[in-house]
């Protein structure tokens, strides 16, 4: 449980009770079948070293010690991701090696520190009945640490009174339907710098792209800044049509989660009020994963955020990439915005108005794509400059948007 709920408590401003329920029950259940699987571990040891003289009392399960021994293999665990990105990251031998090598060392040593920790625990002849208190009541106590701060969060943000409609004013519109109703995309390409900052930062000129958007028709604000300094105030500002003031934008978002503002927002209920079906292309982010509220969600690996990270940090995810067993994050984002692009392309030949909302990460990191518009491999980014690196995936984001809205004017009517 502590490992779940230390995950929620470090991301409660972000993350929905409702989101940790499964990854708990997961977490909970995981325990108790370790947890059992050491008590028969210890049974069939010790059946294998039965006394030949059956006369002498004889016991064959010890609960203490698969309690001791399943403690540590969940600890071992839940912390290995974490390890391993400490490791990586201050140790310049575990670095060189690469991910694949000191993903197989430190297995190495987890599981001879596993071993060596169940061995002894198997091996003594001693009552363990006091140390499992002790390793009980330090299992609490952590347990308690996050709940406490859970509780304080939801105690401070349930006494706030500050609602939307402090922030800016919503005022009723009569809506008039026209006749004839035209699909409407909202496509937000995240972290995508202005055309000043291109050029003063990463000594990109994107006048060529610009004006090619100038020539299709869309207006493009070349003086503008950004309202707010992340998505989550920024998305829930326009979905909902209304401005966040910053004096009071801590205590809106205190009391209700970005997923919240973005998901039952304004605009979406304006359009479907006028009979537009709405589609939510979502991305990794949870907020904009999925929307409950949509007629249509698209996406690729709609892993939960909260749940995706919590796997990040166990024994499996490594394994398992390097198992290919599943992809990594970076393969999933980069399969994630071909499919994205696809999906998009094909909304023209829907009947009926179609509103659409795509959250595509992108330029923003992970770097996935290089200026051909090939993967770009973890290791690679990794190793490269960061200023060639965003260069090269806003090159490829401009033609896959060229392409896309070639395909969309040329298919509509």
């Amino acid at each position: 449980m502590f490992f779940v709920l230390a995950l929620y408590s470090a991301n409660i401003a972000e993350v929905s009770p409702a989101e940790i329920v499964i990854p708990l029950v997961a977490a909970i259940g995981f325990a108790l079948v370790v947890l059992l699987l050491a008590l028969l571990l210890i049974g069939l040891i010790r059946k294998l070293q039965k006394p030949s003289d059956s006369s002498q009392p004889y016991q064959l399960w010890d609960l203490n010690k698969a309690a001791i021994i399943s403690s540590i293999f969940l600890v071992l665990f839940f912390t290995f991701g974490h390890a391993l990105v400490a490791i990586g990251g201050w140790n310049e031998l575990f670095r060189d090696m690469g991910a694949p090598l000191y993903w197989f060392v430190l297995s190495v040593l987890w599981v001879a520190l596993l071993t060596i920790g169940a061995y002894f625990t198997v091996k003594t002849s001693r009552d363990l009945s006091k140390l499992t208190v002790v390793l009980s009541t330090v299992a609490f106590i952590l347990v308690i640490i996050p709940i406490i701060n859970i509780v304080i969060h939801d105690i401070k943000t349930a006494s706030q009174s500050t609602e939307l409609s402090d922030n800016g004013s919503i005022h009723t519109v009569d809506l008039v339907k026209p006749d004839i109703l035209p699909d409407i995309y909202y496509i937000i390409f995240d972290r995508y710098s202005s055309a000043r900052t291109l050029e003063e930062v990463y000594d990109f000129d994107n006048s060529e792209f610009l004006n090619y958007l100038s020539d299709k028709g869309f207006y493009v604000a070349n003086e503008s800044r950004a309202n707010y300094k992340d998505s989550p105030k920024s998305i829930a500002s326009s979905l909902n049509m209304n401005i966040i003031h910053e004096e009071t934008a801590e205590k809106w978002l205190g009391r209700h989660t970005p997923k919240e503002l973005i998901t039952d927002n304004n605009a979406m209920h304006l359009l479907k009020s006028l009979g537009y079906e709405y589609i939510h292309f979502g991305s990794w982010w949870e907020p904009t994963r999925k929307n409950e509220f949509a007629d249509m969600n698209v996406n690729y690996w709609a892993m939960p955020e909260f749940s995706w990270v919590l796997f990040q940090t166990t024994w499996c995810y490594p394994f398992s990439v390097e198992m290919n067993i599943i992809d990594n994050f970076s393969e999933v984002q980069y399969k994630r915005v071909l499919y994205k692009f696809d999906k998009l392309a094909e909304i023209p030949q829907r009947e009926g108005p179609t509103y659409v909302f795509a959250h595509m990460l992108i330029p923003h990191p992970p770097f996935i794509f290089d200026a051909e518009g090939n993967y770009l491999s973890q290791e690679a980014a990794n190793e490269g400059n960061q200023v060639t690196l965003r260069r090269n995936q806003l090159i490829t984001t401009n033609t896959m948007i060229r392409n896309l809205v070639d395909e969309i004017l040329s298919s509509s009517e």
